[in-house]
């Protein structure tokens, strides 16, 4: 399970393959990336709201820095 993530959806729950090594590979030769949003931990409460409201373009990454 080391290339799963844990979604919790009430009242179950599942399991998602985000990709396999060889999606990985492909991306890093043609230089695809996501497209991300650092923000800092004292943001994460106003980031949640926005995903509330449907108001993300990218994906959100919190810099661990700031804790």
């Amino acid at each position: 399970m080391r290339d799963r993530f844990f979604i919790r959806e009430p009242p179950f729950t599942r399991w998602r393959n985000p990709g396999n090594a060889r999606d990985a590979r492909f991306s890093a030769e043609h230089g695809i990336a996501p497209k991300i949003e650092v923000i800092r931990a004292d943001q994460v409460d106003e980031a949640y709201e926005r995903v509330l409201r449907s108001d993300v373009r990218y994906r959100f990454v919190i810099d661990m820095a700031t804790l």
